[in-house]
């Protein structure tokens, strides 16, 4: 018997939700003391804490009093949560107050409704800043005992460390040079010293980074130390300078600011609403194909719904709701490298072409 197979259109219909699926900004995972209900509640209201700033890109949602405020009834959020233990690593093994050595700690993971979190940063007027993320490559030189040195993926330092946890906790995605031979053909520890643009934009063209970071860590005395960032995002450059005795904060600094920067610019604010926009793409000749469209967009802070128009060949019609402005959108299309402008008409469409 002949079974007639399903269209395109209609699997597409079937496949639709899972493929709207967000990444995961809004679950976090903090450490407890055991699992009764007010560690676990106290435990909650740090996780929310982490998941506001992540969703908005923005550090004043710590000092928000009515966010603070919120972060007392975190539970009343909460998705789901779990309880897992994880070995410590010997070096950060530590006495206890009992004088026990814990080579281990318990963590509570908690999932929060994505739309409860939303409402409560919109209310308060901050932006929501989806999954499509601008990537970030670090070059970060250390100058320690008369020498200078750079920072690459395999460092297992303190100073690589301290990047990638707090870029962990802002949500940004954050890439390390390999510092092999090709990179050491094209960038020395004296080209990021200097901040000599060509050689470092040279050796940074094979990641494919959005943006690129350039730190540069010194001392000023046995106790106080000095950072220099500078943030390259297209034709736009952004810098900072401090001084601690806060060689923690000085490296985190720079990440945090890079995420603030970032954010500000690719982040939707509900008040800049535009409502629906149709937008177009051709290339969608298959299932995956659509997945990945539909991914991309899906991610995107400010799209607030998707609806499947029509499949009219390969052209797949979209009508999107919209929080953020049509400039703001397209320029986050463009972070992940999925779709590329296609031939614009006269009308308000946008017309895009799926990346091979």
């Amino acid at each position: 018997m002949n079974v007639p197979k399903p269209s395109i259109l209609l699997l597409l219909l079937i496949f639709f939700l899972p493929a709207m699926a967000l990444a995961d900004l809004y679950q976090a995972e903090v450490e407890v003391l055991d699992q009764g209900a007010q560690t676990r509640a106290e435990g909650m209201s740090r996780a929310m804490g982490q998941v506001l700033l992540k969703v908005s890109g923005s550090a004043r949602v710590l000092e928000d009093e009515a966010l603070q405020a919120a972060l007392t009834s975190a539970s009343s959020h909460v998705q789901r949560y779990q309880y897992r233990n994880e070995a410590i690593p010997p070096e950060q093994q530590r006495l206890d107050d009992k004088g026990e050595l814990q080579t281990s700690r318990l963590l509570l993971e908690v999932r929060f409704e994505s739309r409860a979190i939303d409402s409560l940063l919109r209310d308060q007027g901050y932006a929501i800043w989806g999954r499509v993320r601008p990537s970030t490559l670090v070059w970060m030189a250390v100058e320690d005992g008369g020498k200078r040195t750079l920072v690459g993926a395999d460092d297992v330092g303190l100073v690589r460390q301290i990047l990638a946890r707090t870029a962990a906790e802002r949500a940004l995605p954050l890439v390390f040079p390999l510092l092999d031979l090709e990179d050491k053909a094209l960038v020395r520890a004296a080209d990021v010293w200097g901040n000599f643009h060509d050689a470092i934009m040279q050796a940074s063209a094979r990641y494919n980074a959005q943006a690129i970071l350039i730190g540069r860590l010194y001392p000023l005395s046995a106790s106080q130390w000095e950072v220099r960032w500078t943030l390259f995002q297209g034709a736009d450059e952004e810098r900072w300078q401090w001084r601690s005795d806060d060689i923690e904060a000085l490296i985190a600094g720079g990440i945090g600011e890079s995420a603030e920067w970032l954010a500000s610019r690719y982040a939707k604010f509900a008040q800049d609403s535009e409502g629906l926009l149709r937008l177009h793409v051709s290339g969608v000749d298959d299932l995956h194909a659509y997945r990945r469209v539909s991914k991309h967009l899906s991610g995107i802070g400010g799209v607030r719904g998707l609806t499947l128009d029509r499949l009219a060949g390969d052209v797949l019609s979209l009508s999107l709701e919209l929080e953020g402005g049509r400039e703001a959108l397209m320029r986050t299309i463009a972070l992940g490298r999925v779709l590329e402008p296609d031939v614009q008409d006269d009308s308000r469409d946008i017309y895009y072409r799926l990346r091979q």
